[in-house]
């Protein structure tokens, strides 16, 4: 064992350079697989950042800031003033998310909005479920009439931005 490790005597150990030129080749090909694997993972991430940067991706966000615009006026209101009823004020950004960005915007909007509603506005607070049947019906009219104004106004704001 001693002999391996620290030889006394000057002679060749063939298994030594043998042994050196395989860690060296296993280097050179863990290397090579890093490099392919780091070329793969860049092209896979460029072509996912190119996908995000489109005006729609753009607009979506947009849309969903002026929603929790909405939402911190809202909250705002509900802890300063009893008011019922606060999820119809959602009705507004999705009429102008409508107008501007169009049916599909207006209708992730609508959708969100009422999530929102349902978890902050109606009780039990900060749960998407509800307790009150009055609510639910409520709620379920909100987001109907949300859908019915993505829909037919962005449907409207396409055409005139067509002609």
């Amino acid at each position: 064992y001693d002999e391996l490790w620290a030889p006394t005597g000057s002679r060749a150990r063939p298994w030594a350079s043998v042994a050196f030129k395989a860690l060296v080749n296993a280097k050179e090909s863990v290397l090579s697989a890093f490099v392919g694997l780091r070329d793969k993972v860049s092209s896979a991430v460029n072509e996912i950042s190119e996908s995000l940067d489109s005006p729609w991706i753009a607009s979506l966000g947009l849309s969903l800031v002026m929603l929790a615009l909405t939402t911190a006026v809202l909250l705002a209101i509900d802890i300063f003033f009893e008011v019922e009823h606060l999820s119809f004020a959602y009705l507004l950004p999705v009429f102008l998310i409508a107008i501007k960005f169009g049916k599909m915007h207006a209708a992730v909007a609508s959708a969100t909005s009422c999530l929102i509603a349902a978890f902050y506005f109606y009780t039990p607070k900060f749960s998407i479920f509800i307790d009150d049947p009055m609510h639910t019906a409520e709620l379920a009219s909100f987001c109907a009439i949300a859908l019915m104004i993505s829909k037919y106004v962005g449907e409207r704001s396409s055409e005139v931005i067509a002609h």
